[in-house]
């Protein structure tokens, strides 16, 4: 298949780089995780748009949102600080 991007839309999209970079981060889970959503967050966008892309074109919003909804629940069992790392990364 051929992609149908112009380089109009090219200019705008966001890419990751050829090296990554190296965040550095201190503090609480909350606060490491709202500097990373600082200092990645476009990347994360990118990712998380392109993550719920392709969850939809399987399941629907519904079917997606209950998914996440019960494996918050092992989240918090066996990696609680990954909740407060998230709510940090969703404030930046």
């Amino acid at each position: 298949m051929f992609s149908t991007t112009s380089a109009k839309d090219l200019k705008n999209e966001v890419l990751p780089p050829d090296i990554l970079p190296v965040i550095i981060l201190s503090g609480s889970d909350y606060e490491m995780g709202f500097q990373y959503g600082r200092q990645a967050g476009n990347y994360i966008e990118v990712n998380m748009e392109a993550a719920w892309a392709d969850a939809l074109e399987t399941f629907s919003r519904e079917e997606v949102i209950r998914t996440l909804k019960a494996n918050q629940h092992y989240i918090q069992k066996f990696t609680p600080e990954c909740i407060d790392i998230m709510k940090g990364i969703a404030k930046r």
